[in-house]
């Protein structure tokens, strides 16, 4: 447990810085993790009878540049830390299981595969404790869909299991009047702890279109005790902004497969799930375009402008005019999905273009139509003097 609240810490702290991200379009199969989509990820569900969350931390390992930049070279390897865990939803202070997971990944253009450690995670009732878990998966893309196999296996502990059963001796001193020696020794059997591996495999059908994530997974656990428990489960995710995504699922799902998904969850719920920093690099980025939504500007004095910019599905924003010189200057977040910057610009006619996540220069919404500016389309900006 040590060795993964240090890896939590270590994920937490190398990826807090942005400048630091590589980019990981080239490894489209890692945005599997939840973990590429920023530093951190958490969810949160609802249960029939229980509160769920997980939560994911990842770093990629990516070496420095040779050229001397500061930005790490886009790998294809990553570290994931996970934890996840179940309350009762009649006493949130009962946990009934929480679980922590170190996974490895390994993506390539079409295909990813990963190996994972994990201890603890929920035990429904007349389950054994489980002292470790090691599980390795294989995905494949095939366009729109992608295949996912799995195996866990689980080293199990059966608590006074009556199967087992192991002598135990004990003296005993009789009633004085039974007529017999004492004392004399008695040996019994009693229920003894019992160690078995559990496996458990699985399979993953996932679809995709725009926003939108469906997913089929099904498998078995096979082991000392359990027999063959058959399990299949439903699941649907649906991208709402680049931080927030909804989740969905119906059926159950045992523990080993839960362990190195933060995502999954073991029974029917709903739930949402929260990334604070995205990157470019997770599953449905791509659905997600920046737009402008509206422009406004608004005349300071001394020759200043307010210039507020309306933007959804940005992470960046840049403006450029004949009054920078055609030199970008970044916006600022605001609120409400504004975007902001004070600018100096005297009263005349100008041209102007924005930039949005590093893409191409494009004219402000509700600006006339003007000569393209040296990067691109611009629009004309008519500033008035300032009349106070």
């Amino acid at each position: 447990m040590r060795v993964l609240v240090l890896a939590l810490v270590a994920a937490l702290c190398t990826s807090s810085a942005r400048a630091d991200e590589p980019d990981t379009r080239a490894y489209p199969l890692a945005s599997r993790s939840l973990a590429a989509r920023g530093p951190v990820a958490l969810s949160v569900a609802a249960e029939p009878s229980a509160l769920h969350w997980g939560f994911e931390s990842g770093f990629p390992l990516g070496l420095p540049r040779r050229d001397g930049s500061t930005s790490r070279a886009a790998s294809p390897w990553r570290l994931d830390a996970l934890v996840n865990a179940s309350h009762d939803r009649l006493d949130a202070v009962n946990v009934t299981g929480v679980g922590y997971a170190l996974r490895l990944e390994q993506a390539r253009e079409r295909s990813a595969g990963w190996f994972g450690l994990s201890r603890g995670g929920p035990r429904a009732e007349g389950e054994p404790e489980t002292r470790l878990r090691l599980g390795f998966g294989r995905v494949q893309n095939f366009g729109p869909v992608q295949a996912e196999v799995e195996w866990v296996a689980s080293s199990v502990v059966f608590r006074g299991d009556p199967r087992w059963r192991k002598p135990y001796t004990f003296q005993y001193t009789p009633p004085a009047d039974s007529g017999r020696t004492p004392p004399y020794d008695s040996t019994v059997s009693v229920p003894a702890d019992h160690g078995a591996l559990w496996n458990t495999p699985l399979g993953a059908l996932r679809w995709r279109w725009k926003r939108l994530s469906l997913a089929s997974i099904g498998g078995a656990s096979i082991g000392d005790g359990v027999g063959l428990r058959r399990w299949a489960q439903a699941t649907a995710e649906w991208q709402v902004t680049r931080r927030v995504l909804l989740l969905g699922s119906m059926g159950e799902r045992p523990a080993a497969s839960l362990a190195f998904h933060s995502e999954a969850h073991p029974r029917t719920m709903i739930g949402i799930q929260f990334a604070p920093w995205s990157t470019s690099g997770w599953a449905m980025s791509g659905s997600l375009k920046p737009t402008v939504l509206g422009w406004r500007s608004e005349v300071q004095p001394h020759d200043r402008l307010l210039v507020k910019v309306h933007l959804r599905d940005v992470s960046s924003a840049e403006i450029a005019g004949d009054f920078t010189d055609w030199k970008p200057v970044k916006l600022e977040p605001l609120h409400g999905g504004w975007w902001y910057q004070m600018l100096v610009v005297p009263p005349g006619v100008h041209r102007v273009q924005l930039r949005l996540n590093g893409g191409v220069w494009q004219s402000p919404p509700g600006l006339p139509r003007a000569d393209d500016g040296p990067a691109g389309p611009s629009g004309t900006l008519v500033v008035l003097p300032d009349t106070e």
